[in-house]
């Protein structure tokens, strides 16, 4: 039997500014779990944006041989790819379509419209039931637990698949499907070569802006630290790779579960770097693992800092405040670690107030770290509790499934939108439009494709330029920051989801520098504001900062004295 599995491009392929593409772990998996039960399968992996392959490439892999089975794996952003190529596919392959992911999963209602039948939740099991029947001639859909399709113009949803109990059961992920010699995903702070681990799936939290609640039930299952050690052992000796990034959401939740893999690490004198995902609360409460973890080669515990307005978090659901993230940072430094962070920006709740205190207190102050960033951009995706509640926070700027991706700003909340943003300079810096300019166009890539010196982008950046300035000439108090994106949007001939897009992402990174202040705001109207990069060796450093880095959302070469750095 033959299968092709199709990871369809991210952002970042799509608009040719490649950053780091993701492995399809996933596809990974299941293409590992139906080889050890059936080796004579021929499987095919397509990585569409790892591989650099255009639409044509792949529509003539799709009929280059007699598929049996084509799958395709997604998520939000994805969408209308998967869906343009399943409308080809149907046209010129017999084969049974099958979509999966997290897209499918959360909005089967109209994936089953592309496809033959959706693969929903956790895949390995279900696809292998499916390769089973249809082998017996026997695929009768109405059997299969954990897929949706459509029968008689319903949409057809059965029973959920208990999710597997024992994750070790799974091999490890078939990276020899993969492009892995184009691959060059890299660590934090070392800027070594790595590799994405999902040591566990789910979590027991219920943060409103995640999926996870919906795809995993609140229920985490776990690898064991045995797997992992040889996991890390297998690409080590297969592909030289000895840095980890451990991708489950809460690394920290089983502290005898890390004590035991720590000391595995250590036992089996394994000489790799690691970093992991948790929460700010885990750390401070299992400090006394940091020096173990440490000398088992963490570099660093990546915390979702989010917010720090306890508005927005309470609108989040994060249950967490900025003392704790504080005191997480302070115990890895203590360690000996570089504390990591992933930050989101234009949540509900949030406003110029936040953005201001957050820079000074989270970063300047507690990790001496000047770099400014919006981070991720909050992003309502559909299966969330976001998704249901998006209208009452804030205005969706996205009009598609392909701008719901975290790069492209597709929410505003009213918090900010509300603010009256006053420029505390008599006129802007040039560091202030390097610094603004430049993290505005490596964010925007749909903007922005491609390389960004070309003479199409820097007439662009020009362009830009003046509008950043008759921002800041707007920004006296009186007017909010809705009325100024609609107004420059009428003087400049600009989109009005852009004109918002640029004045909101605008006034959160003139907050953060603190170059305005907010007039609608109790706390802020008679505040002090003091901006950063005061002086002008401050102001030459952070342009030079700006242009070495890229603006990017990593730090790139060797970073070891570093603070902290973030994604």
């Amino acid at each position: 039997m033959n299968i092709l599995l199709i990871w369809p491009p991210d952002i970042y392929g799509k608009y040719g500014r490649l950053g780091t593409p993701w492995l399809p772990i996933g596809l990974g998996t299941i293409a590992s779990y139906l080889r050890e039960k059936k080796p004579n399968l021929n499987i095919r992996i397509l990585c569409v944006t790892l591989e650099k392959l255009d639409f044509d490439h792949v529509v003539s892999v799709v009929r280059s041989e007699p598929w049996d089975v084509i799958g395709l794996s997604y998520i939000t952003v994805q969408a209308p790819y998967a869906f343009t190529l399943s409308k080809i596919i149907k046209k010129h392959s017999k084969a049974l379509l099958i979509h999966g992911g997290v897209h499918p999963t959360t909005r089967c209602e109209e994936a089953v419209d592309f496809c033959d039948l959706c693969v929903l939740h956790e895949g390995e099991e279900t696809f292998l039931e499916i390769i089973n029947s249809l082998e017996k001639n026997n695929l009768k859909l109405e059997r299969i637990k954990g897929i949706a399709y459509k029968k008689d113009q319903k949409v057809i949803r059965n029973p959920q698949r208990e999710l597997i109990k024992n994750l070790d059961k799974i091999p490890f992920p078939a990276y020899d499907l993969m492009p892995m010699g184009k691959y060059e995903g890299r660590m934090h702070v070392t800027n070594e070569p790595s590799i994405d681990i999902m040591e566990s799936r789910g979590c027991p939290y219920n943060c409103s802006f995640c999926v996870s609640p919906n795809l995993w039930q609140r229920k985490v299952r776990w690898h064991s630290p045995l797997y992992l050690i040889n996991y890390m052992k297998f690409i080590g000796e297969k592909y030289e790779i000895n840095n980890f990034h451990f991708h489950g959401d809460n690394f920290l939740l089983l502290p005898d579960w890390v004590e035991e893999l720590c000391l595995l690490i250590k036992k089996e004198k394994l000489k790799v770097k690691w970093c992991a995902l948790t929460r700010a609360q885990h750390v401070n409460k299992y400090k006394n693992l940091l020096p173990m973890m440490k000398e088992a080669g963490c570099i660093g515990i990546e915390i979702g800092i989010d917010s720090a307005e306890t508005k927005a978090l309470m609108a989040i659901n994060k249950n967490q405040e900025t003392s704790e993230v504080i005191e997480a940072f302070k115990n890895q430094q203590a360690a000996g670690m570089t504390p990591l962070f992933t930050l989101m920006g234009f949540n509900p709740m949030e406003s110029i107030y936040g953005y201001y205190q957050q820079q000074r207190t989270v970063f300047k102050e507690v990790l001496g770290y000047n770099f400014i960033h919006p981070g991720q951009t909050s992003t309502p995706y559909p299966g969330t509790a976001y998704w249901e509640e998006k209208e009452k926070f804030g205005m969706v700027l996205a009009k598609n499934w392909e701008e719901f991706d975290h790069k492209l700003i597709p929410f505003l909340p009213f918090s900010l939108l509300q603010g009256k943003p006053k420029k505390v300079l008599k006129t802007l810096r040039l560091n202030d439009f390097f610094i603004i300019l430049g993290t505005y166009f490596t964010y925007r890539v749909d903007l922005f494709p491609k390389k960004i010196f070309t003479l199409e982008n820097l007439s662009k950046a020009l362009g830009y330029w003046k509008k950043l300035s008759k921002y800041y000439s707007l920004c006296n108090g009186d007017y909010t920051v809705e009325e100024i994106g609609r107004y420059l949007s009428q003087q400049e001939i600009m989109r009005e989801e852009e004109s918002l897009r640029f004045t909101g992402f605008t006034t959160l990174m003139c907050a953060k520098m603190g170059i305005i202040k907010d007039m609608a705001s109790a706390e802020m109207k008679n505040l002090e504001v003091k901006p950063l990069f005061s002086n002008l060796q401050e102001q030459i450093k952070s342009i030079w900062q700006y242009f070495s880095l890229g603006a990017s959302f990593h730090f790139l070469g060797k970073k070891e004295k570093t603070k902290a750095t973030w994604q």
